[in-house]
């Protein structure tokens, strides 16, 4: 006699409900905008900053980066308007 167990493993038995890729997915967006509305960092940070080793969900500055970026700032805006 076969279990339930062994029959989900021979996918003989459909998952349940909430283990679909359709729900799951939903449920990632729904994670996704409530961070994204409580204000926190979705993604990896952006070009000039470093992720802080202390704490997770605060940016540093990248010194060495954030000169480059204003150089490439300030070229960008003035050959614009030239």
């Amino acid at each position: 006699m076969w279990t339930r167990a062994a029959l989900r493993a021979m996918n003989l038995l459909p998952l349940p409900t909430f283990l679909t890729p359709k729900s799951t997915s939903k449920k990632v967006k729904e994670v996704k905008k409530a961070k994204g509305i409580a204000g926190e960092h979705l993604g990896a940070p952006p070009y000039g900053y470093l992720q802080n080793p202390d704490d997770k969900t605060r940016w540093l500055v990248d010194e060495e980066a954030a000169s480059a970026h204003s150089i490439i700032s300030e070229r960008t805006f003035y050959t614009s308007w030239c």
